[in-house]
């Protein structure tokens, strides 16, 4: 019934400022939302089996988030290009 607060705790005492741990939490909510909807939509595509599909696949898009890498964000992409690895 208590599971916001290890998050909260987690996310507070992350980073030097409470404003950055969130700022990064974003950044890796969006990252894997990201990467997981891609990955869904390979899965969608091809065969679930089909792995000369899902490794170019993982390359465009790992290739594409580094590309198009922002300063801003900068982890956010980052995040998306790890990720879908395991996700795929």
């Amino acid at each position: 019934p208590f599971g916001l607060w290890p998050g909260l705790t987690v996310a507070s005492v992350n980073l030097a400022t409470t404003g950055s741990s969130f700022h990064k939490a974003i950044d890796r909510l969006v990252g894997t939302l990201f990467a997981a909807a891609y990955a869904s939509l390979v899965v969608d595509f091809f065969a679930s089996d089909v792995d000369s599909a899902k490794i170019p696949a993982i390359t465009i898009f790992t290739f594409a988030t580094i590309f198009l890498k922002k300063d801003e964000h900068a982890y956010q992409y980052s995040y998306a290009a790890t990720s879908i690895g395991s996700m795929l």
